[in-house]
């Protein structure tokens, strides 16, 4: 499984490890406060 999230941390990947809803899991994160593009995430996904 890919999370995409908006902050450096993985929250929301970090809430459903903990509430066992997913096990490993692939972050990408942006730590600058900008929005991820849509280009951004499949560069990252195929990379």
């Amino acid at each position: 499984m890919i999370c995409v999230e908006g902050n450096a941390r993985g929250q929301l990947a970090s809430i459903l490890r903990e509430q066992q809803i997913i096990g490993d899991v692939e972050l990408i994160t942006r730590y600058d406060g900008l929005p991820l593009t849509a280009e951004e995430i499949v560069a990252r996904v195929e990379g």
